[in-house]
């Protein structure tokens, strides 16, 4: 049967709460020894714990927190591993209880309450439980409208309340008792001024060349706030607004430099108090006190100028933009045309009616304050233009009026000329009929019908063709490259389909070993057709709307060829002979 020497550190009688080592040395190795087989008793129904179990063989240790009570007790062991007999070894020991008052926690003092102030003070109060006769915590001292109360399971003692009046220098106590003893603590407090609270204003700007002040509201205002950073010139006072709030008044008493070059600062608003320092940083910005520049202005070239497009300022200085002023100059020259208005505040685009040539402008923003700086340049050129907005597709429709007037939009009537560009049957750019002219005055072309009886304003005598089936051109003359609009003229009788002809032959006869002619098409037709030959027939054939015409130079009788007419609609053949 194994036995076993016990032996502790420290050495015994032990004191009440104490943690003691434990050593356990058996005479012989034994094995499945745990801390289930070491117990105390005698503990008047106190606990104790058993921790740091270790050892094999012959060699065990232990530590044992004891209760906190006086007492003699036995710590008794189980026998060696084959339980023979299953015997026990004991040892009785002594345990003298300690006195351990309550323990209350650090207070920071001198407290400081605020007056008019919800103030909250929480203290840790250990080593007592209320819920046991003889332990208490109790406040003296306390201020009218204070409170406290102790939570026994959080061990945490509030005392809450509202000072109204200012004071200093005052105290309260604090007492815990347990059966072991009391423990008090004194917290002195003073009854202050509520903390300061610097108001968020408005982040202030400063106009270059204005006067210049800002409010900065502070509620608790202290005796003797200060602002520290400003500007040469600047100054600061305690100040109420309109509205009655306290605050700082930051001001300039002279002009500010109209010259100043810096984008912005800062400084600080300090309110001193009781409690410490409260501050707050304030950024300023420094601006000019006209507007800034027009944002992305554009210029695009209309048909009776430039039109220009822009944006509003980013900034609009110390006042709202009243108008917007151009100049321009051309490009070519040195110095600009003076400022002209072209719109007021809410404007974002505006016309100027430029000649021709190329332009450089600038805009620029006005306040009450003045003009801000001008744009960048922005250049555009002005050409020459043309337009006939009254007819449609480029094609005028004619029928037996006396007079066709065709307005033109131009910025050249002047220079205006007229050019026909169609072709006769040698390929040759047919001449103008007298009956078309320009008239520069009233920018329009005439069309003067020499005989009304019959649609398409006549026969020109001199081709071959209807005089109203030609095409012309109008161009500005004078100037480096044409500006044309070009103009199809149309019969009122002309219709939506194929063109047709009369037969599907006809015969041609030699005059001076040249075969030529023309005909008219069955139909006068709105599109254009295209006339075509082989192209190794050597004839040469034209057409229009309403007629088409044919040439060989030299032909021979008994010489035929297949000419096709066409157009989006269909198309139509006929078979042409050359007799004698």
């Amino acid at each position: 049967m194994a036995t076993v020497t016990i032996t502790t550190t420290p050495a015994a009688p032990f004191d009440g709460g104490a943690t003691i080592t434990v050593n356990f040395a058996w005479d012989e190795a034994v094995t499945g020894f745990t801390s289930a087989d070491i117990r105390l008793s005698d503990l008047a129904g106190s606990t104790y714990t058993i921790d740091n179990f270790t050892g094999s063989g012959q060699s065990y240790s232990c530590t044992i927190t004891l209760p906190n009570l006086t007492t003699a007790i036995r710590m008794i062991v189980a026998a060696d591993a084959a339980d023979q007999g299953n015997p026990q070894a004991f040892v009785i020991y002594s345990i003298r209880k300690v006195a351990i008052p309550p323990v209350i926690g650090a207070i920071a003092t001198p407290l400081n309450f605020a007056i008019n102030t919800v103030f909250n003070l929480t203290v840790s109060v250990t080593g007592i439980d209320t819920s046991q006769a003889g332990n208490s915590v109790k406040v003296e001292g306390l201020l009218e409208g204070f409170s406290y109360a102790f939570n026994n399971s959080t061990k945490i003692l509030t005392i809450t309340g509202t000072p109204t009046r200012l004071s200093s220098g005052a105290s309260m106590k604090i007492r815990a008792t347990n059966p072991d003893g009391t423990t008090p603590k004194n917290a002195l407090y003073n009854v202050v001024p509520a903390a300061p609270v610097i108001g968020q204003a408005t982040a202030p700007i400063v106009y270059k060349g204005q006067a210049y002040s800002f409010f900065v509201p502070i509620t608790n205002r202290p005796p003797s706030p200060t602002a520290e950073g400003l500007w040469a010139g600047f100054t600061y006072k305690k100040h109420k607004n309109d509205a009655d709030q306290e605050g700082l008044l930051i001001a300039a008493d002279s002009v500010p430099d109209n010259e100043l070059t810096v984008d912005g600062g800062d400084f600080t608003v300090n309110a001193p108090w009781a409690g410490g320092l409260v501050s707050r940083r304030f950024a300023f910005t420094i601006a000019d006190a006209t507007p800034g520049i027009p944002q992305n202005v554009t210029a695009t070239e209309q048909v009776n100028g430039v039109k220009m497009a822009w944006d509003a300022p980013s900034t609009v200085g110390a006042s709202t933009v009243l108008r917007y002023e151009r100049r321009v100059k051309r490009s070519s020259a040195t110095n600009w045309g003076r400022w002209v208005t072209i719109g007021s505040r809410s404007h974002r685009s505006a016309t100027l009616n430029l000649s021709v040539g190329t332009w450089d402008i600038q805009l620029r923003a006005v306040n009450t304050q003045g003009a801000g700086a001008a744009s960048a340049t922005v250049t555009q050129q002005v050409r020459y233009y043309l337009s006939i907005p009254s007819v449609s597709n480029g094609t005028v429709t004619v029928d037996e009026a006396a007079t066709v007037h065709i307005p033109v939009t131009t910025n050249a009537a002047s220079l205006v000329s007229i050019r026909r560009v169609d072709r006769d049957r040698y390929g040759r750019v047919r001449r103008l009929p007298s009956w078309i002219t320009w008239d520069a005055a009233n920018s329009r072309v005439v069309l003067t019908n020499p005989d009304t009886s019959q649609d398409g304003l006549g026969i020109d005598d001199n081709t071959y063709f209807l005089a109203a089936l030609l095409q012309f051109a109008l161009r500005v003359t004078g100037v480096s490259g044409d500006v044309r609009t070009r103009l199809d003229v149309m019969p009122s009788e002309a219709v939506d389909a194929a063109p047709r002809f009369d037969a599907s032959t006809t015969t041609t006869s030699l005059w001076l070993g040249r075969a030529s002619g023309s005909q008219d098409l069955a139909n006068t037709v709105r599109e254009v057709p295209t006339i075509s030959v082989p192209s190794d027939s050597g004839w040469g054939v034209a057409v229009s709307r309403a007629t088409f015409a044919y040439w060989k130079d030299p032909a021979s009788v008994g010489d035929s060829v297949v000419i096709t007419v066409s157009n989006s609609r269909g198309s139509d053949s006929i078979t042409l002979h050359v007799t004698a």
